[in-house]
């Protein structure tokens, strides 16, 4: 396994519970214990008192399992030999082998474009300096409104401090949830004091703590932090180097494999078939279904097509939005409880795709159970298990964005997402 996230040691301990008897070997590039990545834009904030992030496996476990851990990165792929190279100049040999390498953060050169030093959250050591910074500062200044972006400004409220979002879209999480969740999760921030620019981009930033952020529109907002967060690259340079095929993505098949079907690539950094496209998430739960359906693969040699439900949620303040589900969309319906929550439905031709829940967790959980089940369900079913009453429509400009959106480069943060 390339990669020491979620997705590489599920593969290792769950072949381990399959009872593969081969070697197992886990190569982690960033040289430390793989650890949580959820909690970065989360507690890692509320509470940067951890001397440590928290391992997803503690070592010892791993010892008695007989996985290997090996600190040191991988430079290159040899599909002839069956040979990676390490860092270090060493070689290690596989018989099949799992690329888990994630993705990257936006935003490395906004510093050179624009100005100012910007915070890019991937890390544990990312978390721990942009709480350093926050600590002490004023006004924060976050450009893109996804969900990394929006937690982080509810972190940082939680400790007082001012924060401006500025999106270029002209909505909330736009490429995540819909008109209505996007619209509910504004109002929500704008309650507790966010300041949130939408259709609006940042085109320069003078001085030095504090900065002065310029907008487009002739604003200027003033800011001690700068985070950029504003989406992930797939980590595919290794996939490219050898020769695999990459298309904002490593390609694989619905059972995960490369074209090289003893290479295999799962989370953040593939990109896999969903109906008649292709998708890329960023969600730790996709990571670590997919990384269970590989290690199924190799070690049974039941070679089958992934069918696992993607979901993923996010806690900003008092308020929970979850989405089960992906696909083309033709419709999408809100029904509203009445009570502060709703969920909203999306549909392909008749059949439920996807189910978006604010703050209504039981719908959430029924949709991850009728989704799991295999078979289309559609509206007429869900109304006789009276979970479903719809009483609108989005409007259609919104859902053919949104449509387009999940067709093409879906991706939820896998450091925001669990």
């Amino acid at each position: 396994m390339v990669g020491g996230g979620h997705g590489g040691i599920e593969v290792a301990t769950w072949l381990r519970r399959q009872k593969y008897a081969g070697d197992v070997a886990l190569l982690c590039g960033e040289g430390v214990l793989p650890y949580q990545r959820p909690p970065l834009s989360k507690e890692a904030l509320i509470s940067p008192e951890s001397p440590a992030p928290l391992p997803l496996r503690q070592r010892a476990l791993l010892d008695r399992a007989g996985i290997e851990l090996v600190f040191s990165r991988v430079v290159a792929v040899d599909r002839t030999s069956h040979t990676v190279q390490l860092d270090d100049g060493s070689k290690r040999t596989y018989e099949h082998l799992v690329l888990a390498t994630g993705a990257t953060p936006r935003g490395e050169d906004l510093s050179g474009r624009l100005g100012g030093r910007w915070h890019r959250l991937h890390t544990f050591d990312d978390a721990q300096g942009l709480w350093a910074d926050i600590a002490s500062a004023n006004t924060v200044t976050v450009l893109g409104g996804g969900v990394i972006g929006l937690e982080v400004a509810a972190a940082a409220r939680g400790h007082g401090v001012a924060v401006d979002v500025v999106e270029a879209s002209e909505r909330a999480m736009a490429r995540m949830v819909s008109p209505a969740t996007s619209e509910r999760l504004a109002a929500v921030h704008l309650a507790h004091d966010v300041r949130l620019h939408f259709d609006s981009t940042i085109t320069t930033v003078r001085g030095d703590k504090p900065y002065v952020v310029h907008l487009a529109d002739g604003q200027r907002l003033n800011a001690d932090v700068l985070l950029a967060a504003i989406g992930s690259a797939p980590n595919d340079t290794l996939a490219r180097m050898s020769g695999l095929t990459v298309d904002g993505g490593i390609i694989v098949d619905s059972c995960l494999r490369t074209v090289d079907h003893s290479v295999y690539a799962i989370g953040d950094c593939a990109r896999f078939p969903a109906g008649n496209a292709t998708i890329r998430l960023e969600s730790v739960q996709n990571a670590v279904d997919q990384a269970r359906h590989v290690a199924n693969v190799i070690a049974t040699g039941n070679d089958h097509p992934c069918r696992a439900v993607p979901w993923f949620w996010s806690r900003q303040y008092g308020s929970m939005v979850q989405i089960a589900g992906y696909g083309d969309t033709d419709e999408d319906v809100v029904d509203d409880h009445g009570d502060g929550g709703f969920s909203v439905f999306a549909f392909d031709r008749e059949q439920i795709t996807i189910v978006e829940s604010f703050n209504r967790p039981s719908d959430h959980a029924l949709a991850r159970r009728l989704l799991r089940g295999g078979r289309p369900i559609a509206p007429r079913e869900l109304r006789d298990l009276g979970f479903y009453r719809p009483i609108g429509h989005a409007p259609t400009s919104q859902q053919t964005s949104r449509a387009a959106s999940r067709a093409g480069d879906r991706a939820f943060s896998v450091t925001a997402t669990e």
